[in-house]
């Protein structure tokens, strides 16, 4: 169903505000980068086919390096949904079925050997653990569990099911050491007008709050998002009060 798969590579914030790598380029990309509001940072995003050495290769190197590694995608019952496959390979596991997805993917499609397409998101590596989320707000359980082995956390890559997942399990990546701010500011100006100026923010304030920029072609509102974020109250505000200043008059929103 899915023929490619993200890789998402996380580590916790430590003294220093790492940069993020790559743009907000879509709803899987926004999920992972929206791992900064609960004080993590995202590090790196691959974007991969369906190849189990690739797979099982790229696996094997961001679990090594970085603190949480999340997937998104190829975890559907067709031929080209290979994740299960990749990272068992990635860590010198096999697949074998699950018990508890089994049970819900008897009850989810219907009865069914274990070669069946119906069964194969219950087939995943054998040292897998399945761990359910809960609503923050409404503390309603996931239907479906997620499937984690060490640090790598495998998400469904249709984007209503992954947010929804993420928002359940977002307990697992939070760093409760830190508090995290993020500010939003709109500006009616294209992204070459106002390079300078925040080339100059950037680096007044590049040590303690990131600065993404954001340009949008389609909206009538505004030309560019620039995002603020920041570990203090006081240098988000800081750095939001440098930047507005520095902007010409009448085009922040």
């Amino acid at each position: 169903m899915n023929r490619f798969s993200r890789i998402s590579a996380c580590k916790r914030l430590k003294i220093t505000v790492n940069h993020i790598v790559g743009r907000r380029m879509s709803t899987n990309n926004e999920c992972s980068a929206g791992i900064i509001v609960i004080g993590v940072k995202v590090k790196k995003i691959s974007v991969i086919g369906d190849d189990l050495d690739t797979i099982a290769r790229e696996v094997s190197l961001f679990s090594k390096s970085f603190t949480h590694v999340i997937t998104t995608g190829g975890i559907g019952p067709t031929h080209d949904d290979k994740t299960f496959e990749g990272i068992a390979k990635a860590f010198d596991d096999v697949l074998e079925p699950n018990p508890v997805l089994v049970e819900l993917c008897k009850e989810y499609f219907g009865p069914a050997s274990l070669d069946s397409p119906k069964m194969k998101l219950a087939m995943v590596p054998k040292s897998a653990t399945t761990v359910y989320g809960y609503h923050p707000e409404t503390g309603q359980k996931n239907k479906f569990p997620l499937v984690t082995i060490k640090n790598v956390y495998i998400f469904p890559g249709v984007p209503q099911l992954l947010e929804r997942s993420f928002v359940t399990l977002e307990h697992l990546f939070k760093n409760p050491s830190k508090d995290f701010y993020t500010r939003e500011i709109y500006v009616d100006k294209d992204e070459v007008s106002i390079a300078d100026i925040l080339n100059t923010v950037d680096s007044k304030h590049n040590n303690t709050v990131i600065l993404g920029s954001y340009p949008d072609f389609n909206n009538s509102y505004y030309k560019v998002k620039l995002v603020l974020e920041s570990e203090t109250k006081k240098d988000l505000d800081d750095a939001c009060q440098t930047l507005t200043e520095s902007l010409p008059k009448g085009k922040c929103k």
